[in-house]
């Protein structure tokens, strides 16, 4: 077992006025037996006088020691204060930035016959849409890019789930007219603050049949300097997620 030495705390302007007020008594002490022993006179007067400079002289000092304590206990809390206010300002700027998006799923089921011979049996269209609520103080780009929505064919037998298709929907800017021009979709979303934003997804599905949906994307850093980023997101991994079971009648 170690033990720490402690380090003794001197309060200075205490200290020098102790000294400077044991000097003072100690010099008028010391002139009053000068005087008596030399057998000088003195006037009651004089006397008198002299005790009061003494007296007062003190007081001074004393009087200098708390106004320079004050001082310091003022400057000590003024500090204190301006470090509480940079930390709320902080604490504020956090509170307003996490969890400053909602995120939720609607969906429509739709009569649709696919004339494509690969998907005869798909009679069914599922309009999946994702609506985006921005609730923060700066706005937030998210990547597309990455297949974020999947659409999971799947069986169920108890507890457990066995995936047999998946497919992955996208959000198009242009849809080709022709099978040798390709669409383009949506790389990437922004969601300005206090913003509304609606993502539309497509896919024909079989009746029938239980699927797993799920969109997922994570926000994008490259779109943001890494102070604003870390100030947006603390932790490692800052994404959207939702999902939902449906049955296709």
């Amino acid at each position: 077992m170690t033990t720490k030495s402690i380090e003794p705390v001197i309060n200075l302007p205490l200290t020098l006025s102790i000294v400077f007020f044991s000097i003072l008594l100690g010099f008028g002490f010391l002139s009053l037996w000068k005087t008596s022993r030399l057998g000088e006179t003195q006037s009651a007067s004089e006397t008198i006088q002299n005790l009061a400079t003494t007296i007062a002289i003190a007081f001074g000092g004393i009087w200098a020691y708390y106004s320079f304590d004050i001082q310091e206990q003022a400057e000590r809390a003024n500090t204190a204060l301006l470090s509480e206010q940079a930390k709320l300002q902080e604490l504020k700027k956090d509170i307003e930035n996490t969890e400053a998006s909602t995120i939720s799923m609607d969906f429509k089921v739709v009569n649709y016959a696919s004339p494509h011979k690969d998907y005869m049996d798909e009679t069914k269209g599922l309009i999946i849409e994702i609506n985006i609520e921005n609730k923060g103080k700066s706005k937030l780009v998210y990547n597309l890019d990455r297949k974020p929505m999947v659409v999971y064919e799947v069986e169920a037998a108890g507890r457990f789930l066995k995936r047999i298709d998946a497919r992955y929907p996208n959000v198009y800017d242009e849809i080709s007219s022709d099978e040798k021009t390709q669409s383009t979709y949506m790389k990437r979303v922004v969601s300005l603050k206090s913003s509304k934003k609606t993502l539309s997804y497509f896919a024909t599905v079989k009746p029938k049949t239980l699927y797993y949906v799920v969109f997922s994307t994570e926000l994008d850093p490259s779109d943001y300097e890494k102070d604003d980023f870390k100030d947006i997101c603390s932790d490692e991994s800052c994404n959207w997620f939702v999902s939902r079971y449906i049955y296709i009648d």
